[in-house]
């Protein structure tokens, strides 16, 4: 961090799904949970998704339950992030990367939401974490003879709550519509920068409270396949803060600045284009595979005067029945990054669910790592073991996802 009489944060790049990311703060993390079987099947949620929270993103799929039914989703992420610098080992005289920096974190989410669905219509009511600005980071400070000084020290944390108001329509037994109105509940985020002789704190004034409308419609035109699609409306989220958030002209990243007056600051939650089918084997019903594209429309949306790019995600998810066991739930899912094209990410996931009685629980998990160059955050002048102060970042990201049906 170029840290003066204000300090400088970059913001790293990679994460539309929750992780360990500066950039968390400058255009927000989408946290809202779908549920743990559309997790498992690629985690885009908008085909496999039967719990109450589908009334975000697919109202209309909300049909594809009966009678009433309370759901409960919890979900942990664990995320390490590793900081490293090229170096040259002495003893074999080749090049290694040597880690100085490691943080671990561990998050928990959860959303509860009750539906009803009768063969004419269905609604839902539901309520979960939605956009997350939250970010640990600690660097230790050390003295020539290796005597711990103190620390280097950023956070931030903030997360923003999502009440939303499904209604799904049957107009015949092949074709649904749906929609939904979203309520972001007002938030205030709060920031902390610690260094070994000071340290300082920022609230922002609470966000504007804001609603956003989804609307979907799902066809099946024939017995074994079904297609959806949908649009989930955009939004602005306004908040006064003395951090300002920029973009860095070499490299088109976002750093944090802070100032010594409020500023006018503006959270983006982009509009979602969304189109997905499901194809059920014909000859063994439970066997199905599933496709969803997703369209994050990012370019309508400026940050320090520079345009994002649009956030493309697919995902290919496929339920396999096995005899006498549980399913078996896999998925792969590609995400391009808001900021450059060269900054994309695959994520992997797998899952499971049982049935018994009037309960179902469902289990997803899923994985993935991004490695990049990155300007050491925390420089130090006259560093010969790092003196380009560049650093090679690399994140790991461990999703789990536990939901809880309940029929009524």
């Amino acid at each position: 961090m170029y840290f003066k009489k204000t300090f400088i944060l970059f913001l790293l790049i990679n994460s539309i799904a929750l992780g360990q990311n500066y950039f968390n703060r400058a255009i927000g993390n989408r946290v809202s949970n779908n549920s743990a079987k559309s997790l498992s099947m690629g985690g885009v949620g908008f085909m496999n998704n039967e719990t109450s929270s589908a009334s975000i993103i697919n109202p209309a799929s909300l049909m594809n339950n009966n009678g009433w039914k309370v759901d409960v989703n919890y979900k942990n992420n664990f995320t390490s992030e590793y900081r490293s610098f090229p170096s040259i080992d002495s003893f074999e005289n080749t090049f290694s990367n040597l880690t100085y920096v490691y943080n671990s974190n561990n998050n928990s989410l959860s959303n509860a939401g009750i539906m009803y669905v009768n063969k004419r219509f269905g609604f839902s009511v539901s309520t979960e974490p939605f956009i997350s600005t939250d970010y640990h980071y600690v660097e230790e400070v050390r003295n020539g003879d290796d005597e711990l000084e103190g620390y280097y020290k950023f956070e931030t944390n903030g997360t923003i709550n999502c009440n939303s108001f499904g209604l799904g329509i049957a107009l015949n037994k092949n074709v649904y519509i749906g929609s939904s109105i979203n309520q972001l509940a007002d938030e205030s985020f709060k920031t902390h920068l610690d260094t070994p002789s000071a340290g300082i704190s920022f609230h922002s004034t609470k966000t504007a409270k804001k609603e956003f409308i989804s609307i979907s419609a799902l066809v099946k035109p024939t017995q074994n396949t079904i297609f959806a699609f949908g649009f989930e409306e955009n939004t602005r989220i306004e908040y006064i803060s003395s951090i300002s958030v920029g973009m860095d002209d070499d490299i088109n990243l976002p750093f944090y600045d802070s100032t010594n007056t409020l500023v006018q600051n503006e959270l983006y939650k982009p509009s979602y284009f969304r189109f997905g089918f499901i194809h059920t084997s014909k000859q063994i019903r439970n066997h199905s595979i599933s496709f969803e594209y997703e369209k994050a429309d990012y370019s309508k949306f400026e940050l320090d005067s520079k345009k994002l790019l649009d956030v493309h995600t697919l995902s290919v998810g496929v339920e396999y029945l096995l005899y006498n066991f549980p399913p078996l739930r896999v998925g792969l899912t590609h995400n391009t990054s808001p900021f450059r094209s060269d900054l994309s990410k695959t994520i992997f996931s797998v899952g499971t669910g049982w049935d018994y009685r009037i309960a179902s629980l469902d289990v997803g998990c899923r994985y993935w790592n991004v490695s990049y160059p990155y300007p050491d955050i925390f420089p130090h002048e006259n560093d010969l073991s790092n003196p380009f102060s560049n650093d090679i970042v690399k994140e790991n990201n461990l999703e789990l996802l536990i939901s809880l049906q309940i029929r009524i």
